[in-house]
């Protein structure tokens, strides 16, 4: 169904996303420390939240998550749902081409990935 992709690669890529457009979900390449903003989370009661799920080393669970991105703190209408799968023992995001699009990479790029 989905074309299994090195980690290295669009995974990786995602997971700076997620960092650096300050999105609801982050995660960070492993090699860095991970500390949550419990602001970026949509909730009522965000100090109940637990993140202890997402302390794991650089690694999203398993699962579907829902991508929301915000730009200089206003929300844009880019929405995506982003499923993160096990592959040797370490999550992957599973992303389309139309999702890599939406989120500004290149064609030149995104082709460059299908070929890895």
């Amino acid at each position: 169904m989905y074309k299994k992709l090195k980690l290295t690669t669009i995974s990786e890529l995602i997971k700076n996303i997620y960092c650096s457009l300050s999105v609801i979900i982050i995660g960070c390449a492993s090699a860095y420390a991970v500390e949550f903003n419990k602001d970026l989370i949509e909730a009522e009661d965000r100090e109940n939240v637990n993140l202890s799920q997402f302390e794991t080393d650089g690694q999203l669970p398993v699962g579907k998550y829902s991508l929301s991105t915000l730009i200089n703190n206003k929300r844009t209408p880019i929405h995506l749902d982003l499923q993160w799968v096990l592959i040797d023992n370490q999550t992957a995001v599973c992303v389309t081409p139309e999702q890599l699009t939406l989120l500004g990479f290149t064609d030149e790029f995104i082709e460059k990935l299908s070929k890895t």
